[in-house]
Parts: C-alpha cells; structure tokens; sequence
C-alpha cells in the first residue's frame, strides 16, 4: 500500500502525483520519483510545494 498515486494524461504533457499526507516521507518521496520517471515523466519538472501553515 502506497501512500501516493500517479495520475497522468495519455500524451504525457501532464502528470500529478497525490499524497494522503501533507508532505511524503523521504523514502516514500523516492519510490513515487522513481516511478514517475519509470513511466516516462521528466522528473525535473516535478514540483513539491510546502503545505499551506495555519
């Protein structure tokens, strides 16, 4: 059970990757890494913004 998921278009212009939690874990940040750029996303584009503090 992964605590992320991938969602991307077909063409592969768009990808997003969605978390159950505010800020993935190191080693769950690396495993979702690794898959995107398994599946052909450019990874370098990735963006991983800091939760919203209220």
């Amino acid at each position: 059970k992964s605590d992320w998921l991938i969602l991307g278009t077909p063409n592969g212009n768009y990808m997003w990757l969605m978390s159950q939690r505010p800020v993935l874990s190191a080693q769950a940040k690396a495993q979702a890494v690794a898959r995107v750029r398994q599946l052909g996303y450019d990874v370098s584009r990735l963006e991983f913004p800091q939760p919203a503090r209220n």
